[in-house]
């Protein structure tokens, strides 16, 4: 492949997607420039789930094993009742025949984010270049100009194609008029990080856990140093008021029945609205966009960042094709029409539907529809055959493999390689 003094590809936003998509590239040789608006890589930490397609799709790259090391392995996950308790696990091992890697890995995005801005620019051929904001997109038949604004004024910037990975409010999107439709739900979800001993006080807990119930429903999921605690809050309450460090505390001690006096320990908090929404193209022309600046949906499931790596996935391949030599209009337009009808397909068909699904079955307050949940839920888990094809969907192995990066590649490390790395996590209540 020819290489340029200019980028083939600039990737606007220095998130997890950019930069996941930009380790893809540099990995295939592409000279590739990450812009990002901010002066600094984002500490956020929202996300922490890696499912088994990404893993195998970063594997390549080096990346999987460093984040396996850094990360915690969840090999099962709990579907709990608040007054029942455990309803459902499922065991990721009737997985070992589908996936090198059948767990979840808990990992904040964050560090996922250093770790791949440091393989960019240590590749020699790539760059994250923070506090430079895309102010403007010209498209022509053979390239794309960008006009950013940073520390040294404007520059006029040439690609062969340009990517918006720049999330929910993604300028790039603005600048293509392209439409973002779909719905924001009534309900707030509030997120807390502590360090209260969860795994103490309920038995037989594991690392991934959802918890039905028809006031507050609950996500409970731990990551190497803490838990994280997820749940409703009304349109009605006032943010001050649910976000008042007592009032977190409260709701951390009322999983447990507020059995506990114990003042738990906070270390960070965040309020957000919640959507389910999709672009009506994920492309125009050379522009195309990848992740939350593509779709965005409830968190219940952990597909949000990773079905936006995997939009990044299926694009680095398609743009390697295009740049191993002069590309038509006609070809670029063909490849990257498949790219945009193939992900969109996946986050209306796949990511809303089982996200929506998850969040709705948390909130039913029908008695007679909870029932009826937990038989099925039950029932799916003791049938190792109903419980693989639970698991094929609810870890992206089926959306991964109807999509144009298909099965693992052959760099990936042995099954056993990858379940003997990192920290090994079953059931923390044992």
């Amino acid at each position: 492949m020819q290489l340029h003094a200019e980028p083939a590809v600039v990737i606007v936003g220095a998130g997890p997607v950019g930069l996941g998509l930009a380790v893809r590239l540099v990995h295939a040789g592409v000279r590739t420039l990450v812009v990002e608006k901010n002066d600094h890589i984002s500490p956020e930490w929202r996300a922490s789930t890696f499912h088994p397609p990404t893993l195998e799709q970063l594997a390549p790259t080096g990346l999987s094993e460093k984040m396996i090391a850094a990360g915690l392995i969840a090999d099962r996950y709990q579907f709990r009742d608040r007054q029942l308790g455990k309803i459902a696990e499922f065991d990721y091992a009737v997985l070992r025949d589908d996936t090198p890697y059948p767990f979840r890995l808990q990992l904040e995005q964050y560090k996922f984010v250093e770790m791949a801005t440091e393989l960019v620019n240590a590749s020699g051929l790539g760059e994250v270049r923070l506090g430079t904001e895309v102010v403007g997109i010209e498209q022509r038949d053979d390239a794309v100009s960008v006009v950013v604004s940073g520390p040294g004024g404007r520059q006029r910037l040439d690609a062969a194609f340009v990517v918006g990975a720049d999330g929910a409010r993604s300028s790039v999107r603005k600048l293509l008029g392209v439409s973002f439709e779909g719905w924001t739900y009534d309900q707030r979800f509030l997120l807390i990080s502590t360090d209260f001993p969860f795994e103490q006080n309920i038995p037989d807990l594991c690392y991934v856990n959802y918890i039905a119930d028809p006031q507050e429903f609950v996500m409970l999921l731990r990551i190497p140093d803490v838990w994280r605690v997820l749940v409703p809050v009304g349109p009605e309450v006032d943010a001050v008021d649910v976000t008042a460090p007592e009032n977190l505390r409260r709701i951390v001690r009322r999983i447990l029945g507020d059995v506990h006096t114990v003042a738990p320990s906070l270390f960070a908090h965040q309020l957000y609205n919640v959507h389910q929404r999709v672009v009506e193209t994920f492309n125009l022309g050379r522009v195309a966009l990848v992740g939350d600046a593509a779709h965005v949906n409830s968190p219940m499931g952990g597909f949000g960042l990773n079905s936006g790596l995997q939009d990044a996935f299926d694009l680095a391949s398609r743009l390697v094709r295009l740049l191993e030599k002069p590309a038509t209009r006609q070809a670029v337009d063909a490849e990257l029409s498949t790219y945009s009808d193939l992900r969109r397909a996946v986050a209306l068909d796949h990511v809303r539907r089982m996200s929506h699904r998850n969040t709705e079955m948390l909130m039913r307050t029908d008695e007679n529809e909870r029932a009826a949940d937990r038989e099925r839920l039950a029932a799916t888990a003791a049938d190792p055959r109903a419980a693989r094809e639970f698991l094929l969907d609810a870890s992206m192995i089926n959306a991964a493999r109807g999509t144009g990066f298909g099965r693992p590649p052959d760099e990936v490390v042995t099954g056993k390689a990858a379940r003997d790395g990192g920290q090994r996590g079953t059931r923390t209540g044992s």
